[in-house]
């Protein structure tokens, strides 16, 4: 799956390490990132963070199979990739509840660039019906139709901060969809990586 272009939101460390196994893996990685500071660190080619493999994967893709950008470039972003992976953290809230409400503020702002026949993955930690609920703000906004001219799928992460370069190549991946073309673009990205996968709902 040579140069498919994927977009991957929020280079922390959920989707810092998954950009990068990607871009290894032969696919043209975008990372968008709200921190200057982190964005500064991975245009020198230095990780943020503690990672095992990650260095020697961002050293061999900076400026090649991957690169970053800042949120000012969203726009562009969006509209030039075929997969948008969406990896924000989820806050809780005054109830111990995940709060969703800065992934549906991004959807909102990206709706005006999301094109036909594009894959969202949302990875970041959902609470059951959530992505139920992002897809038919998705729909509304972009008249856009699931199954049909979208896609979505939630792909849940499982892995050890600071052993996710390792964890994602050994670990099954579940992927979670409405409808069966979602779920089969979904498993053109991560069957690359992952031993299994494993089809459920949202």
């Amino acid at each position: 799956m040579e140069n498919k272009k994927v977009a991957v939101f929020g280079v922390g460390r959920v989707g810092l390490p998954l950009a990068l196994v990607l871009a290894d893996k032969g696919f043209q990685v975008t990372g968008v990132d709200v921190d200057p500071f982190r964005i500064s660190l991975l245009k020198h080619k230095i990780m943020p963070f503690l990672e095992e493999g990650a260095d020697p994967l961002l050293e061999k893709h900076s400026d090649k199979n991957f690169q970053i950008f800042s949120k000012e470039h969203s726009g562009r972003v969006i509209s030039e990739n075929e997969v948008i992976i969406i990896t924000l953290g989820t806050p809780i809230d005054d109830t111990y509840s995940p709060s969703f409400s800065e992934i549906e503020e991004l959807m909102s702002q990206f709706a005006p660039y999301i094109q036909s026949d594009q894959l969202i993955i949302f990875r970041s930690t959902l609470s059951p019906g959530a992505t139920e609920q992002l897809i038919k703000q998705i729909e509304n906004q972009t008249k856009l139709k699931l199954g049909e001219t979208i896609f979505i799928a939630y792909c849940p992460e499982r892995i050890a901060e600071g052993k996710s370069i390792e964890e994602l190549k050994t670990i099954p991946q579940i992927i979670g969809t409405l409808d069966d073309k979602s779920a089969q673009k979904a498993a053109v990205i991560f069957e690359t990586i992952a031993p299994t996968i494993l089809f459920t709902n949202p």
